[in-house]
Parts: C-alpha cells; sequence; structure tokens
C-alpha cells in the first residue's frame, strides 16, 4: 500500500529565477502525475472540454431543432436518443457542457480574484482591516446562496451572465479565508522580511512574494467551487428557473422526469454528465492538494512500506 507523503525542506521560495520557477512547475507536475485519479480525472474534463468547444464544428443537428424522431432511443441515427422533442441528446449535452463551463469558469474566477484579493488585504495589513474583512467574510459565508440566487432571479430576471455573478459573489469567502491563511503564515517568513528590508511596499510584497507561494490551496479550493456553481446552475435549471434559452443539463433531467419509465435516457444522459464532470472536478482538486506541497514546490514522494 502506498501513501502520499508531502515534503518539505530545501531553500526558501521566495522570488525564483526562471531555472527555479522551471524546476518547481516540473516538480509540481510530477507530484500531479502521481495522483493517477487525478490524471484520469483531467483527462475526462479536457474531453468535456474539447467537446463542448468543437460542439459546433462536428457536423451535430442543431440542439434546439424539433423533428419528427420523438423519443428515439440510443442508437446509429441518434447515438444518445433523442427527447419528446425529437431534440439530439448528443447535441443537447455538448451545449449544456457549454453552459456548465461557461457558469464554472466565469464564476470561480470572480470568487478566485476576490478571494485573493480581499484574503490577501486581511491577512497582510492585520489590525482592524483584518477585523472588519473577516466580519464581512463570516457575513457572506452566513447568506444562503441558492436562497439568494432564487430570489435575485425572481426579481430580476434569469439571464446566465446574472447567475454567474451572484454565483461568484456568493462564493468567494472560502477563498479569502484560506488566502488570509497562507499570508499570515508566509508574511514572516525569512524571505518576506529580507524583501522588507529592502523597501518593498506592501503591493510588492504581496505580489511577488507572498501570493504566488501561497496561492496553491486557494486554486485548489477553486475546483471545489466550480463544481459547487455547476451544481447550483444545474439545480436552479432543475426547479425551473433558469433562462428557458439555455440548454442546461439541470433542465434537460427535469424535461425527462415525466418519461422515467419509458424513456430513461433523456434524464440519465444529462444526469451522468453533470455527475461525472462535477466528481472529476472534485477529484482533480484532491491531486491538486497532494501536488502543492508546503511552500509552493509541489513536490510529492512515494514511501511504500
Amino acid at each position: 500500500m502506498t501513501d502520499a507523503v508531502r515534503t518539505a525542506g530545501g531553500p526558501a521560495p521566495g522570488r525564483a529565477g526562471p531555472g527555479a520557477r522551471r524546476r518547481r512547475v516540473q516538480a509540481f507536475l510530477r507530484g500531479y502525475a502521481d495522483y493517477r485519479p487525478g490524471v484520469v480525472a483531467s483527462a475526462v474534463l479536457a474531453l468535456v472540454v474539447l467537446l463542448a468547444v468543437i460542439r459546433p464544428v462536428l457536423g451535430l443537428s442543431d440542439p434546439t431543432a424539433f423533428s419528427r424522431d420523438i423519443l428515439v432511443a440510443p442508437g446509429s441515427a441518434h447515438l444518445l436518443g433523442t427527447d419528446h422533442f425529437g431534440r439530439d441528446l448528443l447535441s443537447r449535452t455538448l451545449a449544456g457542457a457549454q453552459t456548465a463551463l461557461y457558469v464554472a469558469v466565469f464564476s470561480a474566477a470572480l470568487s478566485l480574484v476576490l478571494g485573493v484579493l480581499l484574503g490577501s488585504l486581511a491577512g497582510h495589513f492585520g489590525g482592524w482591516v483584518d477585523d472588519l474583512l473577516s466580519r464581512i467574510f463570516d457575513v457572506f459565508i452566513l447568506i444562503p446562496a441558492f436562497f439568494l440566487l432564487v430570489l435575485v432571479v425572481a426579481l430580476f430576471g434569469s439571464s446566465i451572465w446574472l447567475v454567474i455573478l451572484v454565483i461568484g459573489l456568493t462564493s468567494w469567502p472560502s477563498s479569502a479565508r484560506i488566502m488570509r491563511s497562507q499570508v499570515l503564515t508566509y508574511r514572516t517568513r525569512g524571505f518576506v522580511e529580507a524583501a522588507r528590508a529592502v523597501g518593498a511596499g506592501p503591493v510588492r510584497l504581496l505580489a511577488r512574494h507572498i501570493v504566488p507561494n501561497g496561492i496553491g490551496p486557494v486554486i485548489t479550493n477553486t475546483t471545489i467551487l466550480m463544481g459547487q456553481a455547476i451544481l447550483t446552475e444545474a439545480g436552479l435549471s432543475f426547479l425551473g428557473l433558469s433562462d428557458p434559452n439555455t440548454i442546461s443539463w439541470g433542465r434537460m433531467v427535469f424535461e425527462g422526469q415525466a418519461y422515467l419509465a419509458s424513456s430513461v435516457w433523456m434524464s440519465l444522459v444529462p444526469g451522468v454528465a453533470l455527475l461525472l464532470t462535477v466528481s472529476c472536478l472534485n477529484i482533480a482538486g484532491d491531486g491538486l492538494t497532494l501536488a502543492f506541497a508546503p511552500g509552493g514546490t509541489g513536490r510529492i514522494r512515494r514511501v511504500t512500506p
């Protein structure tokens, strides 16, 4: 039986030169490759992204086009079958993947930027700044994000970009807390103190020394937030609260409920796509957790008893 053991040590990870950065990247990739489920999950995610991006050039039928081939079972004519309006499920599933990717990437990017910025400020300056921002973190964590999203959609409409905005604005506190903890850890390190002694200001210290070395756990958390964002949008669509003009896995599952007894593939296909994508994101996050070693070296060694 093998265990993944993170190893620390070596020189302080301050601002490295090109050669050192290249070695750290190579070490990180080796560490990630050590976790085989993460490699498989990354390959699956890459395939999902690729198919979603190239869907328009695959020669598939229009995902919104009705036809007389109603509730056709998966076969040579329609690989994943058709729905109650004769729409091709393969084409619709890939279109739903595009929606899921939009939601995951843009909401997670917004959450990452806000979390890193506010967490860095709280951890670096401390005092009343830390107290104020920490209270803000607590307030946002207590907000029931899904119910807030339902309220916003009811008041302002169900635009997919509005959904992305709300998800991003309610999911950043976890990233901020992690970043704050990382800054508190790194701000007293020798390489940071040395940079401060030669006149580096707060922006330079954070941007060049602290954040690059402490960003690993935040990136790992972001993969989890991406999966949560996909599930949130799917849940909203399942309840019929999303934009009816946007193809979503959640809405596809909802539409297939009435046909579970006779045409189970209507709900099964998008449901499996949703489960597979979110699971792979979480597994990839586990791989990143292992690959990001203390100090940002990304080194993992295997120990076999």
